[in-house]
């Protein structure tokens, strides 16, 4: 394989050497399988009103965006509301998948949306076992649910 040089100077240009000196073995040189992430807004607590609430989620759009990310729409039922909210700042309705929080905060979510209704904490979410040995520490509700969805459980 030749030095990099002025001439290379995008990664098209780079794949053509690759490919040129592996010959048949351009494997590591496949399109990845890329997910489609959207682009999220974030909005501060204080821009944003609790309209209303709902425990079930009934919204086609919140499916689909949950199926998207592989969770079992039972066990979203199970742990989510259907959250309506009002932002003050831009006069926009929203409506997103609400998990309760210890200070009875919300995290809300959906496709093109992230932002808290609250008090931002931590969610205690207590398993089977009285005094287990371990716990569990997830990123989010979705990190929570999805493993959930993965191992077809409502409940570690």
């Amino acid at each position: 394989m030749g030095s990099p040089n002025a001439k290379l100077s995008n990664v098209a240009d780079y794949t053509k050497v690759f490919q040129t000196n592996l010959g048949e073995k351009n494997i590591l040189l496949k399109e990845p399988n890329i997910l489609p992430f959207f682009t999220q807004k974030y909005y501060a607590s204080s821009d944003l009103m609790l309209k209303s609430r709902r425990k079930t989620i009934q919204s086609k759009g919140l499916f689909d965006f949950l199926k998207s990310l592989g969770i079992s729409p039972n066990i979203a039922q199970y742990y989510f509301h259907e959250i309506s909210v009002y932002n003050k700042l831009t006069q926009e309705k929203l409506k997103t998948l609400g998990f309760l929080n210890e200070e009875e905060g919300w995290e809300l979510i959906n496709p093109f949306f992230r932002g808290s209704i609250g008090v931002q904490t931590v969610s205690f979410i207590r398993g089977s076992t009285p005094k287990p040995e371990n716990i569990h520490i997830f990123k989010d509700s979705l990190d929570y649910l999805a493993f959930l969805s993965k191992l077809a459980a409502k409940r570690l």
